[in-house]
This record gives C-alpha cells, structure tokens and sequence, in this order.
C-alpha cells in the first residue's frame, strides 16, 4: 500500500510514461506511521481522488503539447457502482468497445489504451514474464480455488496489482470473442443470432442475450449510480436512502 501511495502520487506531475520508483526508505517510513497509513487506505480506495490525480497528469502533458493552460475535460467524469459479475462485463466490454465504435481501431487487437487489447498483447508473453503488458491490471479470470483465500483480494505478487483474485468467472478467450461478437453486431446493424459458446458465457452470469447489445449501446444513458441485478439495486438505493435508483428498467431487461 505504502509502495502505491508513493507510485500514485508521483503521477500527477510525472511528465514521461516512466514512473519514478519510490525510495525504500520512505516506504519503511511510511509503513511505521499506523494513523497515516489508515488516512492513505481510504484515499487509496477513492475512485474520485485517483481520478483527480489522473487527470492533472493528462492535463499536464497535454498542455505543455499544445502550448497552452487549464482543464483538460470540462465535466466531471462518471462513476457508476457494479454490483456483480454480471454488471462489470457490461462495463467491461462497453469500455473496451469505445475505440472500435468510433473508428479508431478495427477489433480489439489494435484497439491500444483498453485492457482488452493489454491482456491479449500479455497472453503472448511468458506467463512468469516480468514486464507483462497486464501486469498493473487485476487478474481477469476468477477461479475457484481462490475463493476461499481472502488474501488473494487484498495483494499481488507481482506488487504492481491491487489484487490477484480475478474479476469474472470466465476465461479472456471468451471475454474477447464475446467482445468481437458484440462489436461485429452493433457496427453492422444486425441481429444476428448469438452463438451458443457466448450464449453459455452470459447465462453464467445471469444476463439476458436478448437484451444485451441494446444495454451495451445504451450503458452511458441507460444507467446512473449503480449496475447490477434489481434486487442489488433495491439494497443500493436502501443504502443510498433513496427510493429508487434510475437504470432499474435496464437492469430488470438484462438481469431480470
């Protein structure tokens, strides 16, 4: 965690794509400060403080490019919770599809700047190889017998993930033909009928095929603050202290 805090904050100002490694003295510093470590773990899990230094780095180099000052984005970006396996491989490909829909690459293969196309480029490598093309990524694939072993969710051996427990119960073979399929379809128009292998894919994670390239087009306006089935909804929206939540519509369609 120490190590991260170091590596993060290093980000914002860093001007080239090689991050500086923290001192190891500053790390043993920082792991015998027990009230510090415990303010930069809730820092560390805050999606909208990451963001921040994210985007001051982009703004960064993108203005020093162009010779210019301010805000790299007008608007705020946008966060949305999922609640299940389901709902993050709709998040999932609907990101690793922004490229192909917009012209910028022909499939996954050549779309850079996606996890699709850092975990295929990694699937060619050695799987002991040090510098993996996904090795700052969480593992894709959950297995079973990891489960049982919390330790697995809150570390890495590589120490570049937060965590090597694995994100979806299917294989990237599948993830990626499913994303091609997915890409095939919208681009072309047409509706083709869905293959049984992907069709088996989305059955294991309770997702309506029928309903799943309409949500995949739709995700940016179909949903708000939280993806997943409606019964996850209602318990969010408990939480939340709100009476509904808007996406539940589309969640009873995919998930239902």
């Amino acid at each position: 965690m120490a190590r991260r805090w170091f590596t993060i904050t290093k980000l914002a100002k860093c001007m080239t794509d090689d991050m500086p490694e923290p001192s190891p003295a500053k790390i043993q510093a920082l792991l015998k400060d027990k009230k510090e470590l415990k303010r930069i773990r809730r820092r560390l899990s805050s999606v909208s403080w990451f963001m921040g230094v994210l985007c001051e780095n982009i703004a960064r180099r993108a203005n020093r490019q162009d010779g210019c000052s301010g805000h790299f984005w007008e608007s705020r970006f946008g966060c949305r919770e999922c609640t299940d396996a389901g709902a993050v491989l709709l998040c999932g490909i609907y990101l690793d599809l922004n490229p192909i829909k917009a012209g910028e690459a022909a499939g996954p293969e050549t779309a850079r700047f996606t996890s699709a196309y850092s975990r295929i480029q990694a699937s060619k490598q050695r799987k002991n190889a040090r510098d993996r093309a996904d090795g700052w990524m969480a593992e894709l694939t959950t297995r079973p017998e990891n489960q049982a072993d919390e330790h697995l969710a809150y570390s890495s051996r590589s120490r570049r993930r937060a965590s090597d427990l694995g994100v979806l119960p299917i294989s990237l073979e599948a993830y990626v033909a499913l994303l091609k399929w997915t890409a095939q379809s919208i681009l072309s128009g047409a509706r083709e009928t869905i293959p049984q292998d992907l069709e088996t894919v989305l059955d294991h994670l309770h997702v309506n095929e029928e309903a799943w390239l309409d949500t995949v087009q739709d995700y940016q306006s179909a949903f708000c603050r939280v993806v997943g089935t409606p019964a996850s909804l209602a318990k969010a929206a408990q939480r939340m202290n709100v009476r509904c939540l808007r996406g539940a519509t589309a969640c009873r369609r995919l998930f239902g």
